[in-house]
């Protein structure tokens, strides 16, 4: 029996610094590299959420609940790794026991302190720390407030710098700034995941194909996900990722920022929500996605092949298929030439063509465009 690896990485920054959306794109990511995934949630805002708030205590008294939330969350999340059957888990937590240091130091301390905390226990307690930047630092007009997020953004870039300061000391802490868009910031922080889990660290080139059933009896090592996507009323889209009995949902939102820009925002969601979007919110164009997902490697390159049950668009299936069948490979280096598993026919490269986008392919025939 191979050796049960767990490992535990922060993701932490500033106000509207994109951690939720991380948190659900790693967990997306990391499901299909057959990791089981744990996220250990903010323990500020689960204190608030529950009664218990800031502002009607001192800032100490407030911090100490924080750091021994964060110690119980993260030792739950521990015994559950080393329960689970799942040899490789990876627990992401949502801040860390550092975070504090940022909004009450002396408070911070006194529970260092009282849990029996040094520094060092801290740094080894996480494998990695993530720290992306504040979009209020070199993405001004993407910072937005609401009804959480009450942050001038002078307030949010010096929230920003005294967070990153508090971890600045952690072998293991790289920074994701705002140099490029919010979808490449995402992959970025993908990447530098996958380099600490030693990961072949992919790069942002997918190619897609059109392929028939695969050789089964011969076919190669697969981890299998099984997805459930429904597009929202809204433009909104909802999902559910389940494998080994275990479901992860998420709500992807297109966030309108004027100037005719427009951003994706995607998080995790409880079940409830996932129902009630589904019960109140499903668009009447679209057809729900079902499709089984396997996820394999073939010569050090990546490989997904979706097999969708539903909607069955025998006009997208080549002839003599029962279902639609699409592959698509995540290249390591972009120098690569694809070398294609031998087990699964190609009929089509269709990487360019948008009827094989999962959108197209959820459209109901009346709708659908011609």
């Amino acid at each position: 029996m191979s050796e049960k690896q767990v490992s535990m990485i922060v993701l932490t920054g500033g106000p509207c610094s994109g951690k939720s959306s991380a948190l659900a794109y790693l967990s997306r990511q990391f499901t299909e590299h057959g990791y089981k995934v744990i996220i250990v949630p903010e323990a500020a805002r689960l204190l608030i959420s529950n009664g218990i708030a800031p502002w009607e205590l001192t800032g100490q008294e407030f911090q100490y609940l924080v750091f021994k939330t964060i110690v119980n969350q993260e030792e739950i999340a521990n015994e559950a790794a080393l329960s689970h059957s799942a040899e490789k888990i990876l627990i992401l937590c949502d801040r860390g026991l550092k975070d504090g240091f940022a909004y009450d130091k002396e408070g911070t301390l006194l529970a260092m302190r009282g849990c029996h905390f040094t520094d060092a226990d801290i740094f080894h307690r996480y494998q990695a720390v993530r720290h992306l930047v504040t979009a209020a630092d070199g993405a001004d007009s993407f910072y937005t407030n609401d009804d959480e997020r009450k942050e001038s953004k002078e307030l949010a870039r010096a929230l920003d710098a005294k967070i990153l300061h508090a971890w600045s000391d952690h072998p293991h802490l790289q920074i994701i700034d705002n140099g490029t868009d919010f979808e490449k910031k995402l992959f970025r922080t993908y990447q530098s995941v996958c380099a600490t889990l030693g990961i072949p660290i992919p790069i942002e080139i997918e190619n897609k194909y059109l392929v028939t059933v695969p050789r089964w009896n011969d076919f190669l090592p697969y981890h299998t996900v099984n997805i459930l996507q429904v597009y929202l009323e809204n433009e909104d889209r909802v999902r559910e990722w389940r494998r080994n009995n275990s479901s992860i949902y998420y709500r992807t939102s297109k966030k309108e920022l004027g100037g005719n820009k427009r951003v994706e925002v995607e998080k995790i969601i409880t079940r409830d929500e996932f129902d009630h979007a589904l019960r109140t919110e499903a668009s009447e164009e679209h057809e729900i996605i079902r499709k089984e997902r396997l996820c394999f490697v073939w010569n050090h390159q990546r490989f997904e092949l979706d097999v969708f049950q539903t909607p069955t668009r025998y006009d997208l299936t080549p002839r003599g298929c029962n279902q639609l069948m699409l592959m698509e490979v995540e290249l390591i280096n972009e120098n690569d030439k694809v070398d294609l598993p031998p087990q699964v026919k190609i009929i089509n490269e269709v990487t360019l063509d948008k009827r094989y986008s999962n959108a197209n392919i959820a459209k109901k025939r009346k709708y659908r465009t011609h």
